[in-house]
């Protein structure tokens, strides 16, 4: 599938992006939406929306930004933007053929959530 999929289907693309198919009752749960609401969205063109990304993101546990970008919603060019004006990526333009820009992460945490493993003295060795 293309990056842009604002011309398909929204359960086409969440089958694709979980590899497996989403049967529509269990995307109209994920939209919280009847049969006849979704073909409505679907036929003025409008099932593709902002909350209806995000409602679907949610229950499928999918990348929301992933879906912004990919129905058109969100460019990755402001996003690499955003991202850099906030401090969370810096964008190495040293090699202007490179589309997208290469992208360092910036690292904020200095210590990990989980405490370094350790051996458990309750039981017996193997």
């Amino acid at each position: 599938m293309s990056a842009r999929d604002e011309d398909n289907d929204l359960i086409v693309v969440v089958s694709y992006l979980l590899k497996r198919q989403v049967r529509m009752q269990e995307a109209l749960s994920a939209l919280g939406m009847s049969r006849s609401t979704y073909y409505e969205q679907r036929d003025k063109g409008v099932l593709n929306s902002i909350p209806n990304l995000m409602a679907v993101a949610e229950h499928f546990g999918l990348d929301k930004v992933d879906l912004l970008v990919r129905f058109g919603h969100l460019s990755k060019t402001d996003l690499i933007d955003f991202l850099e004006r906030e401090g969370e990526v810096i964008a190495d333009v040293s090699d202007a053929t490179l589309d997208p820009p290469v992208l360092t992460t910036v690292r904020r945490r200095t210590r990990s959530r989980l405490s370094r493993p350790q051996a458990r003295t309750d039981i017996p060795p193997l």
